[in-house]
Formats: structure tokens, C-alpha cells, sequence
């Protein structure tokens, strides 16, 4: 029983040793460091970002709601004769069987060079 209770105790401290660890992640809590008026962008950031996941409870559902989103910022939805004429910068989504959605912006080297 000892045995036992000794490898507990060996467990359950490298347990806490390594959540305290990554609870250190290298900078501090941003928020006592806001202005009046950062505080109010993030709490509507907070509250979009709610009412999106309200209406967002399914991939379909997302999918609508994130094309909704990408129109309205500018992005066209993909048509494949497009593709000969895309310039930099240019706003594009697709969808894929109502079920996930991508959306892209045309930079200007050569793919070859990578995407991000």
C-alpha cells in the first residue's frame, strides 16, 4: 500500500509540475493594460463572436454563416473560370459540399514560392 500511495504522489506531482509549467506562457494578461476603448473592441469582438457561434451549431450552418461573413468583406464566391484571370489580392471562397469552406486571397509571387 505504500508502494502505491508513493507512486501517487510521484504522479500527481509531475502532474502539477507540468501544469504549472504551462500555465507560464511567456507574457502576461493583456487585459489590466487596456484602455477604456480597447476593453469595449474586445467585449463586441466577445459578443460577435458569440452570436456567430449562436447561429453556427453545425458545419452547414457554419458554412452559411461564414459565406454570409466573407461576402460581406469583400470575398466572391470561386468560379473556376476565374482562375485565368485572378489578380493580387483578389478575395475568393469556396465551398465544399456544404460541409467546409476556405477562403483565399490572391498574393502576388508565383505559388512555387509557398502559400500561407
Amino acid at each position: 500500500m505504500a508502494t502505491v500511495k508513493r507512486a501517487l504522489v510521484a504522479v500527481l506531482s509531475l502532474v502539477a509540475l507540468t501544469t504549472l509549467r504551462a500555465q507560464d506562457v511567456g507574457f502576461a494578461n493583456a487585459w489590466p493594460e487596456l484602455d477604456a476603448q480597447g476593453r469595449e473592441r474586445v467585449m463586441r469582438y466577445a459578443e460577435e463572436f458569440k452570436t456567430f457561434l449562436g447561429k453556427a451549431k453545425s458545419e452547414m450552418q457554419f458554412v452559411r454563416e461564414a459565406s454570409r461573413f466573407a461576402e460581406a468583406n469583400g470575398f466572391r464566391k470561386w468560379d473556376p473560370k476565374a482562375a485565368a484571370g485572378l489578380k493580387p489580392g483578389g478575395r475568393w471562397y469556396a465551398v465544399n459540399r456544404d460541409r467546409t469552406i476556405v477562403l483565399f486571397v490572391v498574393g502576388s509571387e508565383p505559388l512555387e514560392n509557398g502559400l500561407r
